[in-house]
């Protein structure tokens, strides 16, 4: 597996979402404050690249879900 096709499972995966509650509210303040994305934000950034070398070392993808990076 390259590590495209593995960023593009931890995305999928949910990699550039907000994950729980604290997450989700500041997503919803910079969006609202900022207008910024939160998949631009660094710890989303963070995250991706962290779930991606995961992915590469063989941890299951639906074993991601909830992982702050």
């Amino acid at each position: 597996m390259t590590g495209e096709e593995a960023e593009g499972i931890a995305i999928a995966a949910g990699a550039l979402k907000p994950q729980g509650f604290k997450e989700e509210i500041a997503a919803n303040w910079n969006s609202y404050s900022n207008y910024q994305n939160w998949a631009d934000t660094g710890q989303a950034q963070d995250r991706l690249k962290a779930w991606t070398e995961a992915i590469l070392n063989g941890v299951n993808p639906r074993d991601l879900r909830r992982v702050v990076g």
